[in-house]
């Protein structure tokens, strides 16, 4: 909902499960708060961004939000609150000014130019497709490219305490702990802020296990536009926490508010993950496993340090899921496993792109060597595992499989004829089959390749 002239206050929620479930989480929502009609209500929110890297145990979570500048244009203040499950004493709070994107191409794509490039180079044992590369030109594979300890209840409403405060661009921020919904109303109200019905009927779904919150709120609109990025249209904020957990999880249920409203939200993990089927039955996701172009990364890993292993060939990794469906299907959170069998493939075959060729490439040779036999020399009984083996000498290109296959007299010492009858001596006929099969079941290797990565 569109709101005029509004002095706006929003709450994005992030609920995650509970610290004994050990999990992760990041989602939102937005309030703006009408001075005119003393009412708090939805506003329209731009999209949902989320950077997460997750390793020994420990989740850190960036979560972006765009908010509409015409909407911060005429706002007095703002509150940004969403919930952390683990221990408030465990739990890292920081304000990011920039929230970082990743951009790159699959590993799909990736690992299959690579295989491309060195197949081509392989097709050329066959002499002939040099005639038409030398025309023309073929790709080679490979990718186009402030922080306040706090002790207890320092502020705050009664039943609320405070453990963290950071105070940044125009961002007061809270690290937070509370057992009720009513509390933390409370606690927003003692700010001059306050939550709608919608917001505290959602937090009570999940209230009960031992959250930590994050309360943020913009009380200097001016300092905040100065500092925050926009590009005219949006500003944006980003909250940064870093907290213990075993999986990945992403809570859609609060995005559930806005009804029919579409939200699009992107959601960006370092490393390989793959999101539980059961957890978004009633809509579908966009999952791509990418490799980092290297441009983009240096501000990831200026933010979560030098340690991040998730990288292939020294390029970061990560796991891209898009959703851009109603807000009400949104009515399970999003788990994540790790691993991901198609995207550890396809890094193995980046990183042994030439052994993965070589092998397909003996392998396809004795393949094509043994069909072409089994066709020239139907009706003489051929023996397959010697024609099999001739196969390998195609690594002295057709050229040289023909001069041996010439001098061995294939035609005699490869077949067994039924009434002793040899075929006639023609390599030429055996060679012109070998190199059609080869190319043929080249070609098949590789899409069956990319399928396997894909």
């Amino acid at each position: 909902m569109r709101l005029a002239k509004a002095a706006c206050v929003f709450a994005a929620f992030m609920l995650v499960s509970p610290l004994a479930a050990s999990q992760a989480a990041a989602d939102g929502m937005v309030h703006v708060y009408n001075q005119y009609f003393d009412e708090w209500g939805l506003s329209s929110e731009g999209s949902q961004f989320c950077l997460i890297h997750h390793n020994d145990g420990i989740q850190k979570m960036i979560l972006s939000i765009k908010v509409q500048a015409g909407a911060l244009d005429t706002a007095a203040k703002a509150v940004w609150l969403f919930p952390v499950p683990s221990d408030p004493q465990r739990v890292d709070l920081d304000l990011v000014r920039q929230v970082p994107h990743l951009r790159g191409e699959t590993l799909a794509k990736v690992a299959g130019d690579k295989l491309l490039g060195d197949f081509l180079m392989i097709s050329c044992t066959q002499i002939y497709p040099l005639l038409l590369f030398s025309a023309t030109s073929f790709p080679l594979g490979g990718p186009g490219y402030g922080t306040d300890e706090l002790g207890t209840k320092p502020g705050g409403g009664d039943g609320v305490v405070v453990y963290e405060s950071v105070n940044q661009y125009g961002v007061m921020s809270e690290l937070v702990w509370s057992g009720s919904s009513e509390e933390i109303a409370n606690y927003v109200a003692e700010k001059d802020l306050g939550l709608p019905q919608e917001s505290s009927a959602l937090l009570d779904a999940y209230l009960g296990a031992n959250y930590s919150f994050v309360v943020s709120w913009i009380s200097d609109v001016e300092a905040f536009k100065r500092s925050a990025v926009s590009d005219g249209f949006y500003y944006s904020i980003g909250t940064m926490v870093s907290f213990p957990t075993e999986r990945v999880f992403y809570p859609m249920r609060l995005t559930s508010a806005y009804g029919q409203t579409k939200v699009p939200l992107l959601v960006q993990v370092l490393g390989f993950v793959t999101p539980d089927p059961d957890s978004h039955k009633e809509y579908a996701l966009n999952m791509e496993h990418l490799l980092a172009a290297e441009w983009s990364t240096a501000a990831v890993t200026e933010l979560f340090g030098q340690d991040i292993d998730s990288r292939v060939n020294d390029r970061l990794v990560y796991t891209e899921v898009a959703v851009d469906a109603p807000s009400s299907a949104f009515t399970q959170d999003l788990w994540f496993d790790s691993g991901a069998s198609a995207a550890e493939r396809a890094e193995f075959v980046i990183e042994n792109d030439w052994a993965v060729a070589v092998v397909v490439f003996l392998v396809v040779s004795m393949v094509s060597s043994a069909l072409a036999g089994l066709w020239v020399f139907y009706g003489y009984r051929p023996v397959l595992g010697m024609l099999g083996l001739l196969g390998l000498l195609n690594v002295l290109t057709l050229v040289g499989l023909w001069i041996a296959a010439d001098r061995l007299e294939i035609h005699r010492r490869f077949t067994r004829p039924p009434n002793g009858v040899y075929p006639s001596r023609d390599p030429w006929s055996f060679v012109v089959a070998f190199t059609v099969l080869f190319m043929a079941t080249l070609v098949v290797a590789y899409l069956l390749l990319f399928a396997a990565i894909s």
